[in-house]
Order: structure tokens, then C-alpha cells, then sequence
């Protein structure tokens, strides 16, 4: 891959702890995800790891020691992933199954977030610090660019092999993840993915504003670009609360995640999912301002773009229109809310 201009590696460790390596059911140990990093730097590779918290069995202190390690490691970027047990997409994992089994099995929400500012802490006494959402770096330049384009700049983004995504214009799609029906789909002319949505103007509207602020920053004169929407224009009452209760800010430009806000970025993005692809049923809330089903509707999100309910007539931007594309089975009006990732 050098031989070819690679020079950049992401490498998914996740844990440090053979034990926590085990429940994830990872091929590797510690020492073969370390000697792994030893040999790509030794090649000249920029290198990335990934890790999750608050998975099944880790705890506060096993998760300080994965972090101590973790800081000494020959590499440029280190990225925090918190675990979802509740998928956002169409289909429940192992995680769900084990937590209906033994809810006491992950660690709660309460550690969860402890695990989050204990890392950040120990990051930043090591000359990491957070650039982009999650993502520390000691060099600015090393930032994760695919992170910043797909998800900060809405970029359209072509996923090459098993399992990965691409998002083109209006359109979500996922690869099989099986090796066979990968190579007979390319070699019968038709794009691997096996299931996907196509985003109406509300749902691009909404997955264009979940990922910027997760990610850095929503800009609106690009929103606008992107959507055809003006932000001053969209989700009124609930941008209201968000900055009474400390969570965003805004001003003519730029609207961002306060320091509050980007702690519990997931929960505040969250506002913003289509009431069909919310976690929780409404009832599963606790009743107040920051219910993220009130002021939610189609009408909330598309503002004085809709009348009565209804959209009003209107061009799309040239950019969102796409045509037919080749691909191994139609894509499935599937549960899978565009831009929800950890």
C-alpha cells in the first residue's frame, strides 16, 4: 500500500484488555493490536486507532488502564467511540440481546460519561487534544480529513469493500458483508450494497444537521447549499430551548455544540432524528422541555418551506438530483436514519 501512496492507516483496536477483547469476540489479543501499530509505523504510516467505552464488562478501572496504554502508543490520532445498545439503524445486534439478558452487564450511563471525561483527561495530559468530535489529535494537520469531509462537510463519499457505507447526494447504502456476493455483484456490473434508504428533503434536511453538530459545526450559508433550506428558517422552538438549557449557540453564521452541549453530543443531535428513527418511543422520555418529540414535526423541519403541514412546491437543488443507479437489490425503505454515527 505505501508502494501505492497510502500513508495513512486506521487501525480498529477498540480495546486493550484481552478480557474486554474476548466479549467483543475480536480475533486478536493486546499484544497483537500493539505489535500491529509497532509494524505500520515502522513503514512510515500516519496512524489512527479506534477505541469504545462503556462496553460489556468494562469498568472505570479497567477502562483507566486501556487509556494509560493507549497514550503511549506510536500513533497520531486516537478516537473514542462510545457504545450504542441500541443500534440507530434496521436490525438489533449481540449487544441488545445481552443487555435484555443482563442490563447490568454494561456499565451505566453515569459511568459511561465518566469513562468519557476520565479519557479526555488523560488524552489531554499527553498532548491530545480534540479537533473534530471524539478525535484527538497532538497535530492539528493529522486530523481525520475523512471525518471533516464526510461529516462535517456533507461531502459525498464512495465506500470501497465489505460493510462499508456510502452517502451520494440523497442516498444512504450499505455493503453486504459477505466477500462472495461483494466480487459477484462487481463482476455482474452492479454496485455491492444491499440495502440503504433515499432521503426525502426532510430527512436530508435533518441528516445534514445531525452531522455537523455532532461533528464540529453547522455552517449555514453550506447547509442552505446543501439542502435548499435556510437553518433560520427550520426547527425555531426547539433551537430556542437548546440554547436556553446551554447546549448550542448561534449567530449569523455558525451554529455549534457549547462545551455542554458537545458532552452529550449524542443526546443533543438526537433532537434533531425524525420521530420514526428516535431510540425510544415518547413515552420513554421524561416529560419537559428537552423532549426530543416536541416541536418535531415535518413542518418543524422544513419551517416556511411547508404550509399547513404540507411541503410547498419547490426545485430541488440541482446537486440532490439523482439518477438511477445500478446496484444489487432496490434500496428498501429500511430503518436506516441517514447520518447517525458514533
Amino acid at each position: 500500500m505505501r508502494d501505492y501512496g497510502v500513508d495513512r492507516l486506521t487501525i480498529g483496536v477498540q480495546s486493550l484488555n484481552d478480557n474486554i477483547l474476548k466479549v467483543m469476540n475480536r480475533p486478536h489479543n493486546a499484544q497483537t493490536a500493539v505489535e500491529a501499530i509497532e509494524n505500520s509505523r515502522r513503514f512510515g504510516y500516519q496512524l489512527n486507532v479506534e477505541l469504545i467505552y462503556g462496553y460489556i464488562g468494562e469498568t472505570v478501572e479497567n477502562w483507566i488502564d486501556v487509556m494509560e496504554k493507549a497514550v503511549t502508543l506510536p500513533v497520531d490520532e486516537i478516537q473514542l467511540y462510545r457504545l450504542k445498545v441500541l443500534p440507530y439503524g434496521d436490525r438489533q445486534g449481540s449487544i441488545f440481546r445481552f443487555w435484555k439478558k443482563d442490563p447490568s452487564s454494561i456499565p451505566s450511563f453515569e459511568d459511561t460519561m465518566m469513562m468519557k471525561q476520565i479519557a479526555t483527561d488523560i488524552l489531554n495530559e499527553h498532548g491530545f487534544y480534540e479537533n473534530l468530535r471524539r478525535v484527538y489529535t497532538k497535530k492539528r494537520e493529522h486530523y481525520s480529513h475523512y471525518a471533516y469531509n464526510q461529516c462535517c462537510m456533507l461531502y459525498d463519499q464512495i465506500g470501497f469493500g465489505i460493510t462499508a457505507f456510502s452517502s451520494l447526494r440523497d442516498r444512504f447504502a450499505l455493503n453486504t458483508q459477505y466477500f462472495d456476493e461483494y466480487y459477484a455483484c462487481i463482476a455482474g456490473g452492479k454496485l455491492p450494497v444491499n440495502r440503504g434508504i433515499i432521503r426525502n428533503r426532510e430527512t436530508q434536511a435533518r441528516w445534514a444537521i445531525i452531522l455537523s453538530l455532532k461533528n464540529s459545526e453547522l455552517k449555514k450559508a453550506h447547509f442552505e447549499k446543501v439542502t435548499g433550506l435556510s437553518f433560520d428558517n427550520i426547527f425555531r422552538e426547539k433551537v430556542k430551548r437548546l440554547k436556553k438549557f446551554g447546549l448550542i449557540e448561534e449567530d449569523a453564521d455558525i451554529v455549534r455544540l457549547t462545551e455542554l452541549g458537545a458532552f452529550v453530543a449524542d443526546e443533543v443531535a438526537e433532537q434533531f432524528n425524525s420521530n420514526e428513527f428516535m431510540p425510544f418511543s415518547g413515552d420513554a422520555y421524561a416529560y419537559g422541555s428537552l423532549h426530543p418529540y416536541a416541536d418535531n414535526t415535518s413542518e418543524d423541519a422544513l419551517g416556511s418551506d411547508t404550509l399547513h403541514g404540507e411541503p410547498k412546491r419547490c426545485v430541488e437543488p440541482e446537486h440532490l438530483i439523482t439518477k438511477d443507479l445500478p446496484v444489487a437489490d432496490e434500496l428498501p425503505d429500511s430503518r436506516i436514519p441517514g447520518g447517525h454515527y458514533e
